[in-house]
């Protein structure tokens, strides 16, 4: 109902984030020839099925990447349905944190899209436990179609950069990117070399250093994205 609301309600949207992150690593980098994880012997067999492509639909890990992205979409869609109700925020923070929500919707679609192909697509908030049953899923199209819509937002209403205890949050950088690695993903090759010239405009670039990129000391850096 007010600013202050609205910011808690948004930071809650980027806490799934906090596994999902691990997550990609798991469901990306883990299974290329760049890295593997071999713990059968401390418990980590899940993660050993990964590595080798022998997920089932009862691994733990399969199961919090779907879980955890659709916490975050619901709750990014608590926000979208109710933030046009708060009363006493100026219009460009009320665009910004709308940003940061579309963002971060596209982003959980985006991780789903990729390992599952078409998913239930939910775009507004569920009020009854009768509105929580699935329609089924919708096809990939249909949600890259709302990636890019939600993608789209993003890009239009964040800044470029933030201060102090706000670094770190959904940037117009980052959303551009996101929209980059879609079309890469599609093999719109056109369109993604567009948008990484804009990127390039504002203030991205590669380190001269490689590891400085694993330097904590050197965080949030020009080569950071999100």
């Amino acid at each position: 109902s007010n600013q202050a609301e609205l910011l808690q309600a948004v930071n809650g949207a980027y806490a799934p984030l906090r596994s999902l992150g691990l997550n990609a690593w798991k469901f990306g980098e883990m299974r290329s020839d760049n890295t593997a994880d071999f713990e059968t012997n401390t418990g980590g067999e899940q993660m050993e099925l990964i590595d080798q492509f022998l997920i089932i639909s009862t691994n733990d890990n399969v199961i919090s990447l779907w879980s955890q992205s659709y916490i975050g979409i619901s709750r990014c869609n608590a926000i979208l349905d109710h933030v046009d109700a708060a009363v006493g925020i100026p219009d460009e923070i009320k665009k910004m944190y709308i940003g940061q929500t579309k963002f971060l919707r596209a982003f959980y679609y985006f991780q789903l899209v990729r390992q599952f192909g078409g998913v239930p697509l939910r775009t507004t908030f569920i009020q009854a436990a009768t509105d929580a049953l699935s329609k089924g899923r919708s096809t990939k199209e249909q949600i890259y179609e709302q990636i890019l819509s939600d993608v789209g937002v993003a890009i239009d209403g964040l800044p470029s950069s933030y201060s102090g205890t706000d670094i770190g949050r959904a940037t117009k950088g980052a959303a551009l990117m996101m929209r980059d690695e879609i079309y890469m993903t599609q093999k719109k090759v056109t369109e993604a070399l567009a948008d990484l010239r804009t990127l390039q405009t504002l203030g991205y670039s590669l380190l001269t250093n490689y590891k400085d990129i694993f330097d904590p000391l050197k965080k949030n850096n020009s080569e950071s994205i999100f």
